[in-house]
């Protein structure tokens, strides 16, 4: 593609990637595994998938996912003494209630800072600020300068200290600028 920067080149191909992949039809067996071939690659899943819808990457089909998600998180997610609730069942039900990731911790700040500003509700932001609050008030160690990966019951537990972390870290704060 002459006259293309080369990052939107590669995102149109991954788009076009991402599509194929879901539109895929899991149901049905590789040529070569239904020719009975030995060796031939496995399905990656047994079961089909539900058809993506036409506008899988419209703005009004993205939006509408946010809200869903959102659905689901803003009536449970806040632990009123601090962070976010972060593991759950498909119904909602939550589990392990003290403990906090900080790639969770960092997302739920991420999606709620984001979500806010998409759809024009300050009550997401709120909600996105209570857990950039714990992040810098529970995750942060400052002996040492650092980030707890993990916390358990408000208190430090893993003081692992990885790349993947703290870019989560600088994530959340952009996304609450």
């Amino acid at each position: 593609q002459a006259g293309t920067p080369s990052g939107l080149a590669t995102a149109e191909g991954e788009r076009a990637r991402l599509r194929a992949w879901a539109m895929a039809d899991v149901s049905k067996k590789p040529a070569a595994e239904a020719a009975g071939e030995p060796g031939a690659a496995q399905p990656a899943a047994k079961r089909p998938r539900k058809a993506v819808p036409d506008n899988f990457f419209s703005k009004e089909f993205l939006t509408q996912h946010v809200k869903d998600i959102v659905a689901f998180y803003e009536p449970r997610v806040v632990d009123e003494s601090g962070g976010f609730f972060q593991s759950f069942y498909a119904d909602g039900t939550k589990f392990n209630p003290g403990f906090r990731h900080i790639v969770p911790s960092t997302r739920m700040v991420i999606n709620f800072m984001l979500a806010g500003k998409l759809l024009g509700r300050k009550e997401l932001v709120d909600i996105g600020k209570h857990g950039l609050d714990y992040l810098e008030r529970v995750h942060y160690v400052p002996d040492g300068e650092r980030y707890a990966f993990t916390v358990r019951d408000h208190k430090p537990e893993d003081l692992t200290e990885q790349s993947y972390g703290y870019s989560f870290v600088l994530a959340a704060h952009a996304a609450a600028l």
